[in-house]
């Protein structure tokens, strides 16, 4: 309400039937702030992989460790990553939905996507459904910047990918997935010229 009222964004929901009230994988396309504050909201239990760094932030670093957060040292190496993995599935265990986005940092809407391999290791570990989240809010609040322009955000949990494949056929499908659906909706709003 309040980014309406001070910035003129809403927001659009789409596809809520695939959001998943158990423990799961939420793959979600990273292109502004708006989606790490909303998915906090939209989720039903979530728990964030972030970047250690944002621990260190007063107050906020303390709050977002409270509430079951999974931060990682992104130079940390395997020990790091094994460490991050056993807690995901204990919270995964415990019904909580762990979000990650798999290119790592935010990027400006029609850039070229750099996913992470990591995701892969969290998918075979869990062993629960990874949905993944389409959106294109980075049209309308940039990253590293705040919102720019007014209008409607668009997000869409689409169906999720069930556990059981082989590594990279997951990471194809994911990858093509979030991609494709984030195009769209960005075409949507600005035309397939970027017009």
């Amino acid at each position: 309400m309040q980014l309406r009222m001070i910035c003129g964004i809403t927001f659009t929901l789409r596809g809520e039937e695939n959001i998943p009230r158990a423990g799961a994988i939420i793959a979600c396309k990273h292109q502004s702030t708006w989606e790490t504050l909303s998915l906090a909201h939209i989720l039903p239990s979530p728990s964030f992989i972030l970047k250690k760094e944002l621990m260190r932030i007063p107050l906020l670093g303390w709050y977002m460790l409270k509430l079951g957060n999974l931060p990682i040292d992104r130079a940390g190496g395997g020990s790091t990553l094994r460490s991050m993995l056993r807690r995901a599935c204990k919270l995964a265990d415990d019904g909580r939905q762990i979000i990650i986005f798999p290119e790592g940092t935010r990027r400006v809407p029609g850039m070229s996507a750099d996913y992470q391999r990591g995701i892969i290791a969290l998918y075979r570990l869990l062993d629960v459904p990874c949905v993944p989240v389409a959106l294109n809010s980075g049209l309308f609040w940039p990253p590293h910047v705040g919102p720019q322009r007014s209008g409607r955000i668009t997000i869409e949990f689409l169906p999720a990918i069930l556990p059981g494949l082989d590594g990279e056929t997951f990471f194809s499908i994911l990858q093509e997935e979030i991609e494709h659906k984030s195009n769209q909706l960005h075409d949507k709003v600005n035309g397939p010229c970027g017009g």
